[in-house]
């Protein structure tokens, strides 16, 4: 394979320092590409910094870059925002490949290489990422269900340049890992989740750890992406009532609702917004076995 394929990774980061070394050791290891690996500190206040300098000191493609935009460890928008300020420090046409990666995650051997090679088969795959999977109490690993299979988490999105740039790179707001879906979508780039590539992420989603803080994102997600009135109630139903890992309907429908009463902007163009709505429909017929 090719080693010269060039791939930057930013790793958006906040009080990390049980899994980010095991992070970033899984990453370094990695074969049959030229990495660089940027992670981007927002404001931690463990020995969070203290670990990744150490390692930067032996690694010559391991980066540390500070910031302080959030007080608290936020995801969503100010996970964006840190990953934005990470890629305006470096020169993005230096890269065919750039990723957002989480800092609790163990990549295991290979992990690049597989990524890497649906690009190869795909001229017009445009972004590509594995799943994850967490700790049962048995202390073996499963899969973690709480995304469609339609869906690359957005702890492991891995973009082919051009196709990042034709988005406009990801943008700040609640929901960006399905904007950006979308957005590739309208510009006829094609993405997908590897089956059986299976990363170990060591804290769950907050789908299961704070089911209200969840739910109102998520409600204001779909106003971000300018969904109509069916898909959202549908949208919300599905996750309030089916699955096992269910959020509160109110929660989800006070998100919505937020995104009206404090006129925030919206992240889709109406353009972009028929294609978004028309593929969740068409999703939802296919499903009920109507398509």
């Amino acid at each position: 394979m090719n080693s010269s394929r060039k791939v930057l990774v930013v790793i958006p980061c906040k009080n990390e320092e049980d899994s980010v070394e095991t992070t970033l050791r899984s990453l370094l290891q990695q074969e049959k590409c030229t990495l660089e690996v940027l992670l981007v500190d927002d404001g931690s206040t463990d020995a969070t910094a203290e670990i990744v300098q150490r390692l930067a000191a032996h690694h010559d493609n391991l980066d540390y870059a500070s910031t302080a935009f959030n007080k608290q460890r936020e995801s969503g928008a100010g996970i964006a925002k840190v990953v934005q300020y990470g890629l305006s420090t470096v020169e993005l046409n230096k890269f065919d490949y750039i990723a957002k990666y989480d800092a609790d995650l163990e990549f295991p051997q290979g992990y690049m290489d597989a990524c890497l090679q649906e690009f190869e088969r795909d001229e017009v795959l445009g972004l590509v990422g594995g799943n994850c999977s967490v700790q049962n109490s048995d202390g073996t690993w499963i899969p973690e269900k709480v995304t469609n299979d339609d869906h690359v988490r957005g702890a492991l999105k891995m973009y082919r340049i051009q196709a990042f740039k034709d988005i406009g790179g990801i943008v700040a707001a609640t929901g960006w890992d399905t904007i950006d879906e979308h957005k590739l979508r309208f510009k006829k780039w094609t993405f997908r989740s590897i089956p059986g590539l299976y990363v170990k992420q060591f804290r769950e989603t907050n789908a299961a750890t704070d089911p209200k803080k969840m739910g109102r994102k998520i409600g204001l997600s779909l106003y971000n992406m300018r969904y109509n009135w069916l898909v959202v109630l549908v949208s919300i139903a599905k996750r309030a009532f089916v699955g096992n890992s269910k959020l509160p309907f109110l929660a989800m429908m006070r998100g919505y609702v937020s995104g009206y009463i404090n006129k925030k902007p919206r992240f889709l163009t109406k353009e972009e917004s028929k294609i978004a709505n028309g593929y969740r429909m068409s999703e939802y017929y296919r499903k009920l076995g109507l398509k």
